[in-house]
């Protein structure tokens, strides 16, 4: 709790609050997650196995919105790059090509922004990595390799003069700006079932700011800390109210 000024009314009159409630009221506001929407256009497909079937061909448009928070800290130690990880909704990514959705798991969100600026070879970079996807069509798992769903959306500049920082933005990044605009969508379940992969490869053609998303509220705990009422119910005693 911060020091008091002179034993201020605002100060005692926490005094008596519980931890956790103390804790909700003083923390800074969340900011409000950042939603982006974009268009791309099917530039290729890899299908062995025919499971796209006659739905996906090359020319068609694929619409989607990715979410992200604009305060996730960099959890990366590089200077000139900045990986930000997202693991609960509403994070991260949602396609739609021809009815077919592809879209971020909710109940498992492994979602990854990350930014380099004129990084060693790679000059800058801005990619979005969605591991844990549900996809609307997918190739079959093996019993001993769960089948990879992996959607990868990146821009990126060798010259190194598309961005000037690797950190978060606020705004949509300017299009006009990358040379290299790259969306793939693929199931592989790595050889252990006969054909068992498929891409959809695509070129970003569009980048728009979408309505801001609200975050998911608060919610205030009346138990107290030792109650199961703790992060995930395990009665840790955290005293921490989950988010809803």
């Amino acid at each position: 709790m911060p020091r008091s000024n002179g034993g201020s009314y605002e100060t005692a009159h926490f005094v008596g609050a519980r931890p956790t409630l103390l804790r909700l009221l003083l923390s800074p506001a969340l900011a409000d997650p950042i939603a982006i929407d974009f268009t791309a256009r099917v530039t290729s497909t890899i299908d062995y196995g025919g499971f796209l079937g006659p739905v996906v061909n090359v020319g068609d448009i694929i619409t989607g919105r990715y979410v992200y928070e604009s305060t996730t800290p960099d959890a990366n130690h590089l200077s000139a790059v900045g990986d930000y990880r997202h693991n609960e909704v509403p994070f991260g990514i949602t396609l739609d090509v021809n009815g077919l959705v592809f879209r971020t798991d909710p109940a498992a969100v492994d979602f990854l922004v990350e930014l380099g600026d004129n990084h060693r070879g790679s000059g800058d970079f801005y990619l979005l990595r969605s591991y844990n996807n549900i996809f609307a069509v997918s190739v079959p798992s093996a019993e001993i390799r769960a089948v990879d769903n992996h959607i990868l959306w990146y821009l990126q500049d060798f010259t190194g003069a598309a961005q000037n920082s690797p950190a978060l933005p606020e705004l949509p990044p300017m299009l006009a700006a990358w040379p290299i605009r790259n969306l793939q969508i693929t199931s592989d379940n790595y050889g252990f079932v006969e054909n068992g992969y498929f891409a959809i490869n695509a070129e970003i053609t569009s980048v728009t700011a979408a309505a801001p998303v609200p975050n998911p509220p608060r919610s205030f705990c009346s138990a107290p800390a030792s109650s199961a009422c703790g992060r995930g119910g395990s009665g840790a005693g955290s005293g921490e109210c989950p988010r809803v």
